[in-house]
């Protein structure tokens, strides 16, 4: 009987379906866990690329992006490289009251990449040297920056109301140029920038001739996106790539919106 009982073939239990599925699962997880702790580290340490930075901008659920508080930054992109450093309020400038000192003329400076001008160190931002020369011409004056790269005038607006009006302004100096055209509008822009759309408030005409605000678009998983894009070197890269990757501009009479506007 114990002879018979040793020639049969051990039975070997089948896994249903689900489990090798769950099993799958968790060896994915697993894998794509250590590739990215991997690049995180890698992208920490070796400069690799042309560009070079971290992460120093984040969405915002009202403007639609603002620059993170208190962060300084290496910038490093193609033909340039500078420090980023923002003050307690999210800005690119030196660190500001919110109430205006006694006898000072204070200047609001709005705009978009070249008023927040990550491009230059930070001596030499716009702002700092309209104070520097007005200083130098025997006003008692402040300028503040409140510029952020890439927004329109709906975003612009939006800054005003909602931050810089709460630091009493005499004057707010807007700067527009050419492609806040495209920016202020949500059927060019989401041709030309794609991915850009989700943090882009509007203003559309609305049936009645008037201007009918279109808000940030909310985001699925907001806080858990927002402290990954604060603190992932990885999660930051992977979004500049893939705006690369999502760019694809249409075209008016053969010309891309970008330059046709």
């Amino acid at each position: 009987m114990s002879v018979i009982e040793a020639d049969l073939p051990v039975q070997t239990p089948q896994l249903s379906w689900q489990k090798k599925l769950a099993y799958l699962a968790i060896i994915w997880v697993v894998v794509l866990g250590a590739l990215a702790c991997f690049g995180e580290v890698m992208l920490r340490v070796l400069p690799l690329g042309r560009f070079r930075s971290l992460p120093f901008r984040r969405y915002d659920p009202n403007i639609g992006l603002a620059l993170i508080p208190n962060r300084k930054v290496s910038h490093n992109r193609g033909c340039f490289s500078g420090v980023v450093e923002t003050n307690s309020f999210g800005w690119r400038d030196r660190e500001r009251t919110l109430e205006k000192p006694s006898g000072t003329f204070r200047i609001a400076m709005l705009g978009d990449s070249y008023v927040e001008a990550v491009h230059v160190k930070p001596e030499e931002v716009v702002n700092i040297q309209l104070e520097k020369l007005l200083r130098e011409q025997g006003y008692n004056a402040e300028v503040l920056n409140f510029g952020i790269e890439g927004i329109g005038s709906t975003q612009e607006l939006l800054v005003y109301e909602q931050k810089a009006r709460q630091f009493h302004p005499d004057v707010v100096l807007m700067m527009y140029t050419w492609n806040d055209i495209m920016n202020n509008s949500s059927v060019i822009q989401p041709e030309v920038y794609g991915i850009h759309t989700w943090y882009a408030p509007y203003y559309d005409l609305g049936p009645d001739g008037n201007l009918v605000l279109r808000p940030v678009q909310r985001r699925w998983f907001n806080d858990t996106q927002t402290w990954l894009e604060e603190h992932s070197v990885l999660v930051y890269y992977l979004e500049r790539i893939w705006q690369r990757v999502n760019y694809a501009p249409a075209k008016w009479e053969g010309v891309s919106v970008y330059w046709g506007v």
